[in-house]
């Protein structure tokens, strides 16, 4: 378990100049619970893949638990491209952001 100064040395980790500006303020202006609901997704996606065979052979001869199994495989789908979303949108205010740091510099 990583103490907090350990913690905050991980999060800064790479970004001397953004620390710098804003090292002790609160880096989380808005809610971030979407973030912790990001390990089970990838854990489940990771097990499905890892254990497909499983998977096969548990659908197997069965269309009707295997059309479940396809409606929860979408459902996960869905779940990881609004995460794609999500970090398609952060990535494109980061380069706005670029954009306009670089243009106030002058």
């Amino acid at each position: 378990m990583l103490t907090a100064k350990g913690l905050n040395e991980r999060n800064w980790d790479g970004l001397p100049a953004l620390r710098k500006v804003l090292d002790g303020k609160p880096i989380w202006g808005r809610p971030h619970r979407w973030i912790e609901d990001l390990y089970p997704i990838f854990d489940i996606a990771a097990s499905v893949k890892d254990r497909k065979a499983d998977l096969f052979t548990a659908v197997r001869g069965d269309p009707q638990f295997a059309e479940a199994v396809i409606d929860d495989l979408q459902r996960l789908m869905n779940a990881l491209s609004s995460v794609r979303e999500h970090v398609s949108n952060e990535i494109r205010d980061l380069d706005e952001l670029c954009g306009e740091v670089h243009h106030s510099s002058r």
